[in-house]
């Protein structure tokens, strides 16, 4: 979330945008099956947060919260030796795209074509992640992806694109969330936290009378309902105010 005050430990620097390099973020955990986009829990990261503890974290507390991940989605961001050595060590399912970095485009071009292919990356202590190198065409480019799914060729390189489109709902959900974030000039990190949460909270609310608006909908064989945000908040709003 975009921020223009004073820089402070809570906050992020990042690609410029919306006139601002500084940002609150946030990492969250989803459910992005079909018919079916939830959050399943959000946390702040700061830039003393190890991207392998947020990971780790936003896992944990969704296996407490009853969620069996048949498959992770990632964001490249996540594309390092811990964070797909933690993984692994899960034994967890992963797709994130690659981080096209000088070593890794070199491979993608050596190979020149459709497929997968054994492939490992180091950190600056040496460690190493071993990992398949999905690689399919897209747009007049190959794109590479990191995973551990265990497929024939054919199927790997027609399956990862479907599947990874569907981190497209966590792009919606985001999308969703900012048109309900309050603005504010606060640069206090509690408040920032508590409106993203007020936030995420309606979304989940808003997708669950979806949910149970298109079961009843099943059952009377008339077809689900759709009901927009703005017009949930309003009659969330008109309740609260006594209107209704």
């Amino acid at each position: 979330m975009p921020y223009y005050g004073k820089f402070n430990r809570y906050v992020i620097r990042s690609k410029h945008e919306s006139g601002t390099s500084r940002f609150y973020e946030y990492a969250t955990i989803s459910i992005v099956e079909n018919g079916l986009r939830l959050c399943v829990y959000s946390r702040p990261v700061t830039l003393l947060d190890p991207k392998i503890d947020v990971v780790k974290e936003l896992i944990e507390e969704a296996e407490k919260r009853g969620v069996k991940i048949k498959l992770l989605l990632l964001d490249r961001a996540f594309f390092t030796v811990e964070c797909i050595n933690l993984l692994k060590g899960l034994d967890l399912r992963f797709i994130m795209p690659c981080v096209c970095n000088e070593r890794v485009q070199d491979a993608v071009n050596s190979f020149g074509k459709e497929g997968k292919l054994p492939f490992a990356i180091h950190d600056s202590s040496k460690n190493e992640a071993n990992f398949t190198m999905v690689v399919y065409w897209n747009k007049g480019r190959l794109i590479p992806f990191a995973t551990n799914v265990e497929r024939d060729v054919r199927r790997l390189v027609k399956m990862i694109p479907k599947e990874y489109r569907r981190r497209w709902g966590i792009e919606t959900s985001f999308r969703k969330v900012k048109e309900v974030f309050p603005m504010t000039t606060s640069p206090l990190p509690a408040i920032r936290l508590a409106y993203f949460m007020t936030a995420m909270i309606l979304y989940n609310l808003w997708q669950l009378v979806n949910i149970m608006l298109a079961a009843e909908g099943e059952k009377r064989r008339a077809g689900g309902y759709q009901v927009t945000m703005p017009f949930m908040i309003t009659i969330l709003c008109a309740h609260l105010n006594g209107k209704l």
